[in-house]
C-alpha cells in the first residue's frame, strides 16, 4: 500500500471526525451565542490565517485540516456574531 495514498486517507477520516465532533459546539453556539467567549473563534481565525502562508506543498496532506480548521472557524464565528453582525448591517 502508497504510504502517501494512506496518509491522504488518514487525515481526511480525521477532518471528518472532527468535523462530527464540532457539530455539538456549533449547535450550541447557534442557539446561545451569549454563552460563547467571543475571543475565542476570532484567534482562532487569524491563527489559521497566520498559517496558511506556510504552508509549501498545497496536497491533502499539508493543507487539509488548516482548511478544515478555517471553515469551521467561519461557521463558528457567523453562529457567534451572526446577530450582531445582523444589527450592524441593518441599520
Amino acid at each position: 500500500m502508497d504510504s502517501c495514498a494512506s496518509t491522504g486517507k488518514a487525515i481526511l477520516l480525521v477532518v471528518i471526525a472532527d468535523g462530527f465532533a464540532a457539530i455539538p459546539t456549533i449547535r450550541k453556539a447557534w442557539r446561545y451565542p451569549e454563552t460563547e467567549t467571543g475571543i475565542t473563534y476570532p484567534t482562532s481565525f487569524v491563527s489559521v490565517l497566520l498559517i496558511l502562508p506556510s504552508t509549501v506543498l498545497w496536497n491533502i496532506e499539508n493543507s487539509a485540516f488548516q482548511i478544515y480548521l478555517l471553515i469551521i472557524d467561519v461557521i463558528l464565528l457567523f453562529a457567534v456574531y451572526r446577530k450582531k453582525f445582523i444589527t450592524l448591517f441593518t441599520k
